[in-house]
C-alpha cells in the first residue's frame, strides 16, 4: 500500500474510522482496506474544508449564510460526485462538523484559515443552515 504525506490528529483518524465503520459494519475487511479507505475518509474531509475556505476566502467582514442546499450545490461544482454526497458521507449536517475547533480539520483547514467562525443553524438534530462570522477582537484573544 502505497503512502503519502498527509498529516492528521488522532482525533481525526478516529472520527474517519467511525463513519468506515458504519458504512462495512455488516461484512469483514482486511486492514489494508481499512486504511485505504480512512485516508478515502480523511482526504474528502481536507477537500471540502478546502472548498468552504475557497467560498469564504473573498467575503468581506460581514455574516456569510449559506444553506446546505447551497454548500451541496457549491461541492458539486467543485467535482464533489453524488457519492460523496450520499446521506452517509453528508457529515457536514451533524451540528458537531462545524465545531470551531482547530483539532477538527474542516475547521482548520477550513474557515478558521480564512478568519471566520461557523454557527450551524439546526432543525430536527441536523444542519440546514450555516452562519459564517469574523470573531470579535476578544475572542481572538486581543
Amino acid at each position: 500500500m502505497g503512502h503519502e504525506d498527509i498529516h492528521v490528529t488522532i482525533m481525526e483518524v478516529l472520527n474517519g474510522f467511525v463513519r468506515v465503520q458504519r458504512r462495512y459494519v455488516d461484512r469483514p475487511i482486511d486492514i489494508d482496506e481499512v486504511l485505504r479507505l480512512l485516508m478515502d475518509e480523511i482526504r474528502l474531509q481536507k477537500e471540502r474544508a478546502r472548498i468552504i475556505r475557497e467560498l469564504l476566502r473573498s467575503r468581506s467582514g460581514e455574516d456569510v449564510g449559506i444553506s446546505i442546499e447551497e454548500l451541496e450545490r457549491r461541492l458539486r461544482e467543485y467535482g464533489m460526485d453524488g457519492e460523496h454526497l450520499k446521506s452517509d458521507v453528508r457529515a457536514y449536517l451533524l451540528p458537531g462538523w462545524w465545531s470551531n475547533d482547530k483539532a477538527s480539520v474542516q475547521a482548520r483547514e477550513g474557515w478558521l484559515t480564512v478568519g471566520w467562525r461557523a454557527y450551524p443553524e439546526v432543525r430536527d438534530g441536523e444542519v440546514i443552515r450555516v452562519v459564517f462570522r469574523r470573531p470579535l477582537t476578544e475572542e481572538l484573544g486581543g
